[in-house]
């Protein structure tokens, strides 16, 4: 009987403890919002519309591309920018959903507010990924100015992915939680 009562114990202490691990709640903040859903954008940079066959990979009807072309020397390579009002303080991690052509381009850099410029960059071309990140941003709760800024042509980036949690990787399409310009929405009637 005592063995039998030592085992009911140390069973359910197990499985309560497995169920606190389990079911403890992840105290991070995440904001996942669409490349297209931009406050501004400058050329060449541009909204490109998804084409026919491509929707199954991308979110949303379009992603922000910056074509192929042939570059001169220091032409600039457009901007988009994202007002973001941020609810949670903290240090945030930062990833793109990608597509890079070749290893002209697979890059792109990021900036918050007045910070400076950080490149995302991999070795992953012709598919839609999220290349490893190591830009942190720390963020206070309010608004903020979020840039996307092109330093190759031949770049598309179709989400944008802040996180609190330092450990998430994303992988695939994301499901968006965040509307930069939720007026912009209900005016095309979608």
């Amino acid at each position: 009987m005592k063995w039998h009562r030592l085992i009911s114990g140390i069973t359910a202490s197990f499985l309560l403890a497995l169920m606190v691990k389990l079911g403890k709640p992840n105290n991070s903040t995440y904001i996942c919002f669409e490349a297209e859903d931009v406050t501004t954008i400058e050329q060449p940079m541009r909204i490109a519309k998804v084409e026919k066959g491509e929707t199954e990979k991308v979110s949303g009807n379009a992603f922000v591309e910056i074509p192929w072309f042939k570059k001169e020397k220091d032409q600039p390579l457009g901007k988009a920018t994202y007002k973001l009002n941020i609810s949670e303080g903290g240090v945030y991690y930062v990833w793109v959903r990608a597509y890079w052509i070749h290893g002209c381009g697979n890059s792109v850099a990021v900036a918050v507010d007045d910070g400076r410029p950080m490149v995302i960059t991999d070795n992953t071309y012709n598919r839609w990924h999220w290349p490893r990140s190591t830009v942190q941003v720390k963020l206070s709760p309010g608004e903020h100015t979020f840039h996307l800024i092109g330093t190759e042509p031949g770049i598309k980036i179709d989400q944008i992915y802040l996180t609190t949690d330092r450990g998430y990787v994303p992988t695939g399409v994301r499901t968006p939680n965040y509307k930069v310009n939720p007026k912009q929405e209900a005016s095309q009637g979608k």
